[in-house]
């Protein structure tokens, strides 16, 4: 009997989204009918009947656009003004 490789998901639940970028599972939901996950726009999602669905390359293209920090400090200065202040 042959055994076959798993087959590699590339599709995510909700839940298994969440995990993948960091965030909470109640925040992703929301975010679904805000349109705003932390003053961003969300990752975007499949809706295949009732099931909900997040590519794995839309959650790595999200977090590539996230603006990185080297402190609080820079964050704050981001979230405040906007702008990185370097």
């Amino acid at each position: 009997m042959e055994v076959k490789a798993p087959i590699e998901c590339i599709n995510y639940s909700t839940r298994e989204a969440a995990m993948f970028i960091g965030v909470c599972k109640s925040a992703l939901d929301k975010s679904r009918v805000s349109g705003e996950l932390f003053g961003q726009t969300p990752p975007p999602f499949i809706k295949l009947g009732r099931s909900i669905r997040y590519r794995v390359e839309d959650l790595k293209a999200w977090l590539d656009r996230q603006q990185t920090c080297d402190n609080l400090a820079e964050a704050e200065a981001e979230k405040k003004f906007g702008q990185n202040p370097n």
